[in-house]
């Protein structure tokens, strides 16, 4: 026979159902199953209705979903969930739109960022601003790890210059980061940025104008924005470049 049709398969402990390869298996109707539903050897479950389950758990190497929409009541959706997660095992991670060429977004364990293919386009950005009181010399410290201020509004109280500590930044060549400060001094009280680190290693600042700027004195802001560069082994070999620039007297 081709096609097996009942009304009832009723069993007072347990009730198995072998179907042949190549035959189908075909139930009318709302079912019910209240224990587990094993589908094996390469067979299909096919519905042309709604299937409720609570948790629905699918071992293999291939999920594949054909349908115009995916709609997902959850707003936290979790990739690379493997038994012992690591950075290692999320390099290469995300996701991937096919095309005539793969659109993707995906994260690189070694340069720290999400990489997305062939780009974005940001309509509008904004930054989050960390604010800072000082009544001395001050060193404010950046993890790219953790942190996600690099804008700092310093309230100087007294005088004191400031220092920025960057730590773990990557290392990957030719990548360009962008650190400002606001300077907001009291009246008579003088603050600047005058020394930056990285892992510990302080670094020359190139100030615009070959010398530091001199920091107001009559309680007018100050803006020092710094461009850290880590060349590429193309530049001459991979290094640390610092470029700093300051605009006074605002106010």
């Amino acid at each position: 026979m081709s096609t097996l049709r009942v009304d009832n398969i009723k069993g007072r402990t347990a009730t198995t159902v072998n179907v042949p390869a190549g035959e189908t298996f075909a139930v009318a109707g709302n079912q019910t199953v209240g224990g587990s539903l094993t589908v094996s050897g390469g067979g299909t479950l096919n519905t042309t209705g709604t299937v409720t389950v609570g948790d629905l758990v699918v071992n293999g190497t291939t999920t594949t979903i054909n349908s115009t929409t995916l709609t997902v009541d959850d707003k936290n959706i979790e990739l690379g969930s493997v038994a012992s997660p690591s950075d290692t095992t999320a390099n290469g991670g995300g996701i991937t739109l096919k095309g005539a060429s793969d659109k993707t977004f995906l994260w690189d364990n070694v340069g720290l960022n999400w990489t997305p293919t062939p780009g974005f386009h940001i309509q509008h950005t904004s930054e989050a601003l960390k604010s800072v009181t000082t009544t001395a010399a001050t060193t404010v410290t950046y993890n790219y790890n953790s942190d996600v201020e690099n804008c700092f509004w310093i309230q100087a109280n007294d005088t004191g210059n400031v220092t920025l500590a960057i730590t773990n930044l990557p290392t990957t060549g030719n990548k360009v980061y962008t650190f400002s400060f606001f300077i907001n001094p009291v009246s008579t009280k003088t603050c600047s940025v005058n020394a930056l680190s990285i892992d510990g290693a302080a670094q020359t600042i190139r100030w615009s104008g070959a010398a530091a700027p001199t920091a107001s004195t009559d309680g007018k802001e100050d803006i020092y924005v710094f461009t850290v560069i880590r060349r590429g082994t193309a530049g001459g070999g991979e290094n640390w470049f610092v470029y700093g620039n300051a605009s006074t007297g605002f106010g």
